[in-house]
């Protein structure tokens, strides 16, 4: 691509974050070929054309791009792509006034828009519609409201759910959560994944979107059934099954686990083994002792054992087995080989690029990950009993974790940057790993030691309250600018 498309591209970006959508349609038309250059140019294109009012092109440019990627199926991306198709349509009836049989629309479009015609209620109370827009679109909307309770009042009305497609309830969660209303960020969300299901007919997910949808509402058997790993060539189909069938509580050695030939040593050094997972937390727990007992010790992103030193009383000194996320993966592979410790047994990656350009590591292996929630990234703790319980060990005990609620999130010497929590919760979805890691827990898969074993036993609306106060705290210390 050359450089003034390069040009358009970027002028592009910066007149729709500006909220500038006459612009950015502008510099959006120069782009040759737009559908196929890229999924999130294709989205902002069709928002563009949505926002001025031009819906028979939005849809055109979704149903393009549909089209010229229908070869891909069970793809998480085309799920988020078609629930657009719903926001338009929203526009069609209460802006437009589009009648279902409008010679713009397909006899498909047409049946589909009826049904969405029904789901919307009479008449439209704009008053509060145009709050929640303002919130959509800007931060504004948040001041028209003194405190979070009166906004959550709003939020919960169903007559307010109905008016407003799965989409936009799932961008106003990331506009509550940067303001740090937790809680109404939450039951925004929670109205978008209510809505896609109640509406799931109108999107036609793949099975994966229908899976996950009903584990949102704890139906983990039906959402494991929804899954036929043989039918198709998804690769990440077996995890999310298998997420869902431990989170059932299904009786391990009824679980057909992934398992390939090169991790067979990896098995070998597990099985029937006692496993204690170490947090880098800098929750003070005196566990060091009882840490170095378990037969295998596994931590995240170290990979000599001099930063543990300080930490030993808390954290133990001894480390079998080491997973890495993609920051730590690439500062590994610039050490030299002498500075790697010995005693590490194997070193565990996300992405194949660490295979392929590590050359001085021998036992290294890919993890089996899986983000079985809507919209979840996983932190690294839930990702390795997952990975781990495939392997058959004897016990699996997760030491110094607290979800980021102690005010010192890591251990000395563990980082050397600040984290930036609310970004964090939020791309992540804390209360989310918070309901993977306890619904783990409550089927017996590990012990937790404490804080750990307190926190799990909360409610999620009491943790998401920790967080909300947390975060609180995070502003007030200067570390979170908004």
């Amino acid at each position: 691509m050359g450089k003034e498309q390069q040009q358009y591209i970027r002028r592009a970006n910066i007149a729709f974050n500006k909220a500038e959508f006459t612009k950015s349609e502008i510099y959006l038309n120069k782009i040759d070929n737009i559908i196929n250059t890229s999924r999130s140019l294709t989205c902002k294109f069709a928002a563009t054309n949505l926002l001025n009012y031009k819906y028979t092109n939005a849809l055109n440019v979704l149903n393009q791009y549909l089209e010229n990627n229908k070869h891909i199926d069970n793809k998480r991306w085309q799920w988020p792509i078609t629930c657009r198709f719903i926001w338009i349509k929203y526009f069609f009836v209460s802006e437009n006034n589009i009648h279902p049989n409008s010679p713009d629309l397909t006899p498909e479009q047409s049946r589909e828009l009826q049904a969405w015609q029904q789901q919307i209620p009479k008449p439209i109370d704009h008053t509060k519609l145009d709050i929640l827009k303002k919130l959509y679109l800007t931060n504004e909307g948040v001041n028209l409201f003194s405190q979070q309770a009166a906004l959550l009042e709003l939020l919960n009305e169903d007559y307010v759910i109905r008016c407003f497609p799965p989409s936009f309830w799932q961008h106003l969660y990331k506009v509550l959560y940067d303001f740090l209303w937790v809680e109404a960020a939450y039951c925004a969300r929670r109205n978008g994944i209510n809505l896609t299901r109640a509406l799931n007919h109108l999107v036609k997910g793949s099975p994966l979107s229908d899976a996950i949808l009903l584990a949102e509402h704890g139906q983990y058997d039906l959402a494991a059934s929804k899954l036929s790993t043989q039918d198709n060539n998804c690769v990440i189909l077996p995890e999310y099954k298998t997420a869902y069938q431990l989170l059932a509580g299904k009786p391990l050695n009824s679980i057909s686990f992934q398992i390939q030939e090169q991790d067979m040593a990896f098995f070998k050094l597990l099985e029937n083994k006692s496993v204690a997972i170490v947090a880098p937390s800098g929750v003070e727990t005196f566990s060091g002792n009882k840490i170095d007992s378990y037969d295998i010790v596994i931590r995240t992103n170290i990979s000599d054992s001099k930063t543990l030193d300080r930490q030993a009383t808390h954290s133990g000194r001894r480390t079998d087995i080491v997973y890495f996320n993609g920051r730590y993966e690439n500062e590994i592979l610039e050490k030299d080989e002498s500075s790697i410790e010995s005693e590490i047994k194997y070193f565990c990656y996300r992405f194949e690029e660490f295979k392929i350009k590590n050359k001085k590591i021998k036992n290294c292996r890919k993890t089996y990950i899986t983000n079985p929630f809507y919209e979840m990234n996983s932190y690294a703790i839930p990702k390795i009993i997952h990975d781990i319980i495939r392997f058959n060990p004897k016990e699996i005990c997760v030491f110094n974790t607290d979800f980021f609620l102690n005010p010192k999130a890591h251990y000395d010497g563990y980082i050397n940057y600040q984290v930036d929590l609310m970004k964090s919760f939020r791309s992540h979805d804390i209360l989310r790993n918070f309901r993977l890691m306890k619904g783990y827990w409550l089927a017996g898969l590990f012990h937790a030691e404490a804080p750990l074993d307190v926190i799990l036993a909360m409610d999620e609306s009491d943790f998401i309250k920790k967080i909300q106060l947390r975060l609180t705290e995070e502003k007030n210390a200067g570390y979170i600018v908004q």
